[in-house]
C-alpha cells in the first residue's frame, strides 16, 4: 500500500480544515442574505409599507399610481415587487409613488420610491399630557428620508412652527351665483397656497358650509375641497342647521332629489371625516388637536350649553361643557397656547346691537365662555357668520365682561372669512409672537394681496 509521508498527509488535513471553514462562511453569507431579504424587502426587490405604530389601530395602505391594496396588522408590513407593473407601473426602481396610509381617523399621503419604503409612526408626546401623535415618513433604499406627513411632526417642541389658513361662510347655494364662483375661486387660491406654502399646517373653517344644508350645497362644498379635505378643520354655522319644513323636502331625502336637505349628514362630517392630524378629543360634532405645543378645539356654532332665546332651534350641542373637559384634560396648567374656532363671533351683528337686532349668543352665554377660558393662555379665537369684505373690519378685542375678574384684560379675536367675499387669514405662530395676515382675493384683478397685518406676543414653548 502506498501511504503519504507524514507531512503531506498534515498538509492536505489543513488544507481540507481550510476548505470546510470557507464551505461554512459561504453558507452562513447565504443564510444572511436569505434573512435579509426576508426582513427588508423594500431594499432588494420591492416596495414595502410597514405598521409601527406599536398600538392596535387598524391600517389601510394603498399605491395610487397602481392597483397594490392592502390591510396591514399592527407591527407588519406587506411589500409588491418594483419590477411588477400593476403595482408600479413604470417597472422602475427610482419611480416616485404616491402611498396614502389610513387609520380610524386619521390619513396620510407620502411620496416613496418604487425601491423604498413607507411606515406609520407614532412619537410619544407625553410629556404634553397628550395620547401619542400620528405620522408617515418614506425611505428610499439607502435610508435616506423623502417624505414625513404631516408637516411639522418631526421638528421639536421647542421649535415651534404653526402656520394655517382660516376663513368662514363659503356659504354654497349651488346656484352658480357671483358669490358661489367667489367662494370657489377663494378656495381655490387656499388650496394653491395650502400645497405649494411647504409649512402651512391645514385651513380652519369657522361655519356656514351650505346656505341651507341641501344636498345639492353641501355636495358643491366637499367638491371645493376634494383633494385637500384631510387638511380642512371646519365646523357648523347656523346655516348648517336648516332643516326641511315640509314632508316633499324630507322625501327628497329618501328618494335621492336634490331637493333634499339634510343638516344631520353636514353634522356627522365634522368628526367623521379623516384628517391628516389624529384629533386629540372629539364629541360629534366638536372636535380638538394639536400642533406641537398649540392646542385647537373647533366649537362649531358658538359655546354654551343652552340655545340663544332668539333662535332656540339652534343647538350649541354642549360645547361649553366640552370646551371646559378638553382642556382641564389636555392643557391644564401646562400655559400652552389655545386657539378657538366657532361661528357666531364678538361683532354686533352676532351680539344683537346691529340694525337687525339679532342676537346669536347672549351676554351672559359670552360671560359662561370667558370664566371657562380665563385660566388658560387663549392665544385667538377665529370666527365667522359677519361677511366683511377683505378691507372690512376684521379684528376685535374681547375685554374681560363686568363682573368676571379672572383672565387676561383682553382676548383677541378675528373675523377669519368671509370666503364668498374673497377674504381669508393667513396665520403664523413661532416661539414668541403670532402674525395674522389678512388676504384678499380680486378676481376681477387677478390677484391676492395682504390688506392688513396684526403681529400679537406669544409666550415661548416649553423645553
Amino acid at each position: 500500500m502506498n501511504l503519504l509521508p507524514p507531512n503531506n498527509l498534515r498538509a492536505l488535513w489543513n488544507r481540507s480544515a481550510a476548505l470546510r471553514r470557507a464551505a461554512l462562511k459561504v453558507v452562513a453569507l447565504v443564510i444572511c442574505l436569505i434573512g435579509l431579504s426576508a426582513i427588508a424587502p423594500e431594499k432588494a426587490h420591492a416596495f414595502a409599507i410597514y405598521h409601527r405604530t406599536g398600538d392596535n389601530a387598524p391600517m389601510h395602505a394603498k399605491v395610487i399610481e397602481g392597483d397594490f391594496r392592502t390591510n396591514i396588522s399592527p407591527g407588519g408590513g406587506e411589500a409588491c415587487n418594483w419590477k411588477n407593473k400593476d403595482c408600479n407601473p413604470s417597472g422602475k426602481r427610482d419611480a416616485m409613488l404616491t402611498a396614502q396610509i389610513e387609520t380610524d381617523n386619521f390619513t396620510c399621503v407620502v411620496k416613496m420610491p418604487a425601491g423604498g419604503y413607507a411606515m406609520l409612526v407614532s412619537r410619544d408626546r407625553s410629556n404634553l399630557g397628550l395620547p401619542p401623535d400620528r405620522y408617515c415618513q418614506s425611505r428610499d433604499w439607502n435610508e435616506k428620508v423623502i417624505d414625513t406627513a404631516p408637516y411639522g411632526t418631526d421638528l421639536p417642541i421647542s421649535q415651534r412652527d404653526v402656520r394655517f389658513l382660516a376663513t368662514a361662510d363659503p356659504q354654497y347655494e349651488n346656484s352658480n351665483n357671483d358669490w358661489d364662483k367667489k367662494a370657489e375661486n377663494t378656495t381655490a387660491q387656499m388650496r394653491q397656497r395650502l400645497q405649494t406654502g411647504g409649512n402651512i399646517r391645514g385651513i380652519l373653517i369657522a361655519g356656514d358650509l351650505t346656505d341651507y344644508t341641501r344636498g345639492t350645497q353641501w355636495s358643491q362644498y366637499k367638491r371645493s375641497i376634494d383633494g385637500i379635505s384631510r387638511f380642512v378643520y371646519d365646523g357648523l354655522g347656523n346655516h348648517d342647521y336648516y332643516t326641511p319644513g315640509d314632508w316633499l323636502k324630507k322625501a327628497a331625502c329618501d328618494l335621492g332629489r336634490s331637493e333634499c336637505i339634510n343638516p344631520g349628514q353636514i353634522k356627522a362630517a365634522m368628526t367623521d371625516r379623516k384628517r391628516g392630524t389624529p384629533v386629540t378629543n372629539t364629541k360629534n360634532p366638536h372636535y380638538s388637536w394639536d400642533w406641537q405645543d398649540v392646542h385647537f378645539v373647533q366649537l362649531n356654532l358658538f359655546p354654551s350649553d343652552t340655545t340663544s332665546p332668539q333662535y332656540p332651534q339652534n343647538d350649541p350641542y354642549g360645547s361649553l361643557s366640552f370646551l371646559k373637559n378638553d382642556l382641564q384634560r389636555y392643557v391644564g396648567n401646562s400655559g400652552r397656547p389655545v386657539v378657538l374656532v366657532q361661528h357666531c363671533g364678538f361683532d354686533d351683528f352676532s351680539i344683537g346691537k346691529s340694525e337687525q337686532k339679532e342676537e346669536w349668543w347672549t351676554e351672559a352665554q359670552r360671560k359662561a365662555y370667558w370664566d371657562a377660558i380665563a385660566p388658560y393662555n387663549v392665544a385667538a379665537i377665529f370666527t365667522g357668520h359677519l361677511h366683511p369684505t377683505p378691507e372690512g373690519g376684521w379684528y376685535i378685542p374681547w375685554t374681560r365682561p363686568d363682573g368676571s375678574a379672572a383672565g387676561p384684560d383682553m382676548i383677541p379675536t378675528y373675523i377669519a372669512g368671509c370666503t364668498r367675499t374673497g377674504a381669508f387669514l393667513d396665520v403664523q405662530m413661532t416661539n414668541g409672537q403670532m402674525t395674522v395676515s389678512r388676504i384678499g382675493y380680486y378676481p376681477e384683478q387677478g390677484y391676492l394681496a395682504e390688506v392688513d397685518r396684526k403681529v400679537v406676543s406669544l409666550s415661548r414653548p416649553a423645553a
